[in-house]
């Protein structure tokens, strides 16, 4: 987000492709880079594209966006990675609709919480950011 705020989005679209590939080469945990390619990585980014539109378009789109990529997760984990099927319906067949029903809820919360984040970083390192960025 630090990326966005001082550099624009035509430097963090390439930050977080770099971040990306890096990942896949060198990160142990696979599940935590799918995770990073198919949503936290880019999220910050196009968040700072939806919310100039209208605050009812902008949260259907975020919220289409979460759910999209926790799906192309669920297919990826079961297809690339191997994880059996079986293991996402631990607790019936239901399971998945209500892990992405509480997906839902905490995205919410994610998408509020780096709202305040991005406000309180204007409030505390800005101006110093700044700074550091504008000398040569």
């Amino acid at each position: 987000m630090v990326i966005v705020i001082e550099l624009g989005t035509k430097w963090a679209w390439p930050v977080y492709v770099v971040v990306a590939m890096l990942s896949m080469l060198f990160a142990a945990d696979k599940e935590a880079v799918v995770l990073y390619i198919l949503f936290l990585g880019y999220y910050p980014i196009l968040k700072a594209h939806l919310e100039r539109l209208s605050k009812i378009v902008s949260w259907a789109l975020k919220l289409l966006v979460f759910n999209l990529a926790v799906i192309a997760g669920y297919y990826i984990a079961i297809f690339l990675l191997g994880i059996p099927r079986e293991s996402f319906y631990a607790f019936g067949s239901t399971t998945p609709f209500l892990l992405l029903a509480a997906g839902n809820a905490v995205f919410v919360v994610y998408d509020t919480a780096l709202s305040g984040l991005v406000m309180e970083y204007y409030k505390r390192f800005h101006r110093l950011a700044q700074r550091w960025l504008n000398q040569k």
